[in-house]
Formats: C-alpha cells, structure tokens, sequence
C-alpha cells in the first residue's frame, strides 16, 4: 500500500512526489507530461522527510529498522547519503520524523516513546550544518498516541515556533513553544492555548511571511469536532498576546485542518466529514467560508510541501497541502495546478485576461523612465497602505479587548494600554512615511506632466513639419500638370 508524504517542487518546474511502498522510499519525478519512477531504498523504512534548498538540492532523511538515521543530498541527478547517528529502535518507537533547512542549517525533530512507557512521548531537535550537530530535548509530554503530536515553523529571524497536545488528567491541550536562534535554547516553560476542558487534537501552526504566527487545532463539542483558531501578531509588545478569532459555524465533523498563504491570502484548509473545505482571511481576524466546491477527501492526501521557487514564494508560503496524485498532479485551491475547475472564482468572465504591460515597447527612453518611476511608486503605496490597514486593525481589535475587559481585574490594563500606544506609535509612523511617498509622487507627477507637455510640443511641431511638406509637394505637382 502506497502512503504519500511528501511534495518538492523545484525552480526548474520540477515535480518530485516521496512515499513509502511496502515500507520502501519510492518517488515520482513530473516534468511537463513526463513521468517517471525510482526506488531511493533497497531496504525497511520506519519514517522519513524531505526539503529543498535555494540551490535546488533536495534534501531527504530516513530512519531504517535497523536504527540508522542517514541524511541524503539530491544533486546533478545523483543521490549521495551517509549516516548521521543511530537511535534506539529496539526500545523506543518514533514518529513524525521533520527536516527544515533555513538558510545553511538543517534542523531535524521527531517524537519517540520508550515501549514500556508509550504515553511519555519526547520531542526532540537536531540542528547541524552537516559538519558539527546539536541534539536538544524540547519537551517531554504525556500524549496518548503520536500521530500529529507537533507542528514546526520558522520566522523570518530563523527563531523556532512549535505546537504539539499534552494529556492532562485525561484531557488533551495544546501548548505553544519557541526557539530563540540567538540564544540557541528553547523556552523552559511551554504556553497553554487550548482553554476548552474538552479534548484538543491535530494541532497545527504556521507562521506568515510578516512573522505572525497562526494556530488552529480541533475542540471536541456535543460529540462533533470544532475548529479552534489563535493569533499571535508579530507587532505585538506582549510576547505572550494570543489573541482568539472566532471562525464561522460549521456542520459535522471537523479534522486534520492545515493553514497557509496563498498569493497574500490566508487559508485554513481542512476534513469536514467525508470532503475537503476552506477558509479564506486577509489578515486572520475575519474568516469566511470559500465558495469553492467540496471535494471528496478519498480523492486527496495531505503532503508536506516544499518548493523554491522565487516566483511563487514572493506572496506565498506554504508547508502543507492537499493534493491529488496520478498522471498528473492536482492541488487543492491551487490556480496553477489542473485543480483550477475548483478554485473560487472572482470574474465574471473568466476568459477575460488582464495583459501584461511590456516595458520593452517604449522606444523612447524618457517614456520608459516615467512608467518604471510611477509604477514603483504606486506598488510602495500599496504596499504601506496593506501595512496601515492590517496595523489599523490591530488596533480596533485590541481597543475592543480593552473595553470588554476594562472591569476584569484579572487582565491587567497596564499591559493592554501599553500595547495599544505601541500600535499607535507604529501607525504614525507608517502614515509619515506614506505622506512622504505622496509627496514625493506629486513631485514626480509634475516633473512627469511636464515632460509630457514636451513631448506634446514636439509632436505639434513635426505635425506642422509634415503638413508643410505635403504642401510643397502639392505645387510641385501643379506645376507639371
């Protein structure tokens, strides 16, 4: 039996799919409508995990029956392994075997177990840069099963952030840790999210490409599985700030929800009942339902992601997905996969194609200044007016939690009117450098109309050319006649 579990894909538009078959590591290669098979493993694998660095090296760790853990580097069509320790597969059991690479570190994680105590599960973290490696324990837990037991992350400042469920007197919570890259240490003490006294299972956290960290997990309620959603926004003073955002009401049984950023755009994508369904956010307060249609979740595996390609990791960052594997690839809520039949639809006509401008069909090179000039200026305006807005929200909702807490003596205010002069610093300063940039731009539109003035005299002074030039030509012709 085939279980998918990884999908690279490549700059060069390559596609690799990793799974196990009859416990060996088998992948699929796609390049346009080409389609190939190769077996990575002669022998028996417990688990494994891949990734891709910036120089389109696909990096891939396993751990055999034998305890072997080896660490494999994919480069110019050929694969080079050795291995990186042994573990102790006689007395523990391990599961969810992770590889990040950021930037020259690799990192590894996985969760084991000793077999006479299954219910301890322990979490832990090798970092190394394939010369010297550092293993750290992050958390040891009392956790009923290991499936999903934790999710990892990384922001922009390489520090990492990881959700994992802890059994507490017969209850399953969620707890959030971190990972300070400066200091090398984790956090001695781990935060608890889950407030419901209801178990809490399949965490899962993802950070965005502003450093906003979000997590959503599933909440047992009246027999069904509720989504539970959390925010920690990267501007917040309070380190410890979660801030919960209400989703819509759904029906029936929710679970194995994942989220990431599409083009911009937040979504939260997840099992309800027997089909796949979405949620959509701009900025993860307001959520709605996406229109697009069910599919059913027999159809679709849930892979890890990697992909580095510049084009599609400028507005989006994605860690998990969805897919469809056969001849060819689907990907769920993807515009640029064959999936396109069920992606939301936001034109009324969809043939209808906005072209690209060529900047190339300027002859004149003045002309060609004053696009690249405006158009420059125009995308740094949108660019501060998304910071203003989502900054504008931050602080509407924080003044809401001030107001409704005003009379807890439980919630200090301190530290809310604290935060709140800290946004609002934030947002005067945004706003200055945007007034700034319109400044600048009415300059720039003066200098640019009265460059088109010029342009303008120019051209009235060779129409005036030309239409003395067809008035000589006509009495040199009346002559002759």
């Amino acid at each position: 039996m085939d279980s998918y579990k990884s999908l690279i894909k490549t700059s060069e538009k390559e596609t690799y799919v990793f799974y196990l078959s009859d416990k060996e590591i088998y992948y699929d290669y796609f390049k346009e409508s080409e389609k190939s098979t190769e077996n990575l493993t002669n022998e028996q694998v417990i688990d494994f995990s891949t990734d891709i660095d910036n120089t389109n090296r696909i990096h891939l760790i396993y751990l055999n029956t034998k305890g072997e853990l080896y660490y494999c580097i994919y480069m110019n069509t050929q694969w080079k392994k050795k291995i990186l320790t042994k573990l102790n597969v006689k007395s523990n059991r391990y599961k969810n075997l992770t590889l990040k690479i950021i930037k020259k570190n690799i990192h590894i994680f996985y969760n084991f177990c000793n077999l006479l105590t299954p219910n301890v599960q322990t979490i832990e973290h090798i970092m190394g840069d394939n010369t010297k490696w550092h293993k750290s324990t992050v958390v040891s837990t009392n956790s009923g099963e290991g499936k999903s037991l934790f999710h990892v992350d990384f922001d922009n400042m390489n520090s990492i952030h990881l959700i994992y469920k802890s059994l507490i007197k017969g209850i399953q919570h969620i707890y959030y840790t971190s990972f300070n890259s400066f200091l090398k240490k984790w956090l001695p003490y781990p935060h608890k999210l889950s407030e419901s006294e209801d178990n809490n299972i399949s965490p899962y956290l993802f950070v965005d490409k502003a450093d906003n960290i979000h997590t959503v997990w599933c909440s047992l309620e009246n027999n069904n599985y509720k989504l539970i959603y959390k925010k920690l926004p990267s501007i917040s003073s309070n380190k410890n700030r979660w801030q919960s955002n209400k989703l819509p009401s759904l029906n029936g049984n929710l679970e194995n929800p994942i989220i990431f950023q599409k083009d911009d755009t937040l979504k939260i994508a997840f099992k309800q009942n027997d089909k796949l369904n979405l949620l959509t956010s701009n900025n993860g307060y307001n959520w709605y339902e996406d229109n697009k249609k069910d599919v059913l979740i027999n159809e679709f595996k849930l892979f890890n992601y990697s992909s580095n390609s510049s084009k599609e990791n400028i507005n989006s960052k994605i860690n998990h997905i969805y897919g469809k594997i056969n001849d060819t690839i689907t990907l769920y809520s993807f515009k640029d996969s064959v999936s396109n039949k069920l992606e939301k639809k936001t034109l009324d006509n969809n043939d209808y194609k906005v072209k690209k401008p060529n900047i190339d069909a300027f002859e004149d090179e003045y002309l060609k200044s004053i696009y690249l000039k405006t158009k420059t200026n125009i995308n740094t305006i949108l660019d501060n007016s998304k910071n203003l807005n989502t900054i504008r929200e931050e602080i509407e909702n924080l003044l809401y939690d001030i107001l409704s807490n005003i009379n807890d003596k439980n919630k200090p205010l301190d530290e809310f009117l604290e935060q709140l002069e800290s946004l609002l610093n934030n947002y005067e300063e945004k706003n200055n450098l945007l007034m700034d940039k319109l400044k600048s731009i009415e300059n720039n539109c003066k200098d640019n109309l009265k460059g088109l003035e010029d342009i303008k005299k120019e051209i009235k002074y060779i129409k005036e050319m030309n239409t003395s030039k067809q008035g000589i030509f006509k009495k040199l012709i009346n002559i002759f006649k």
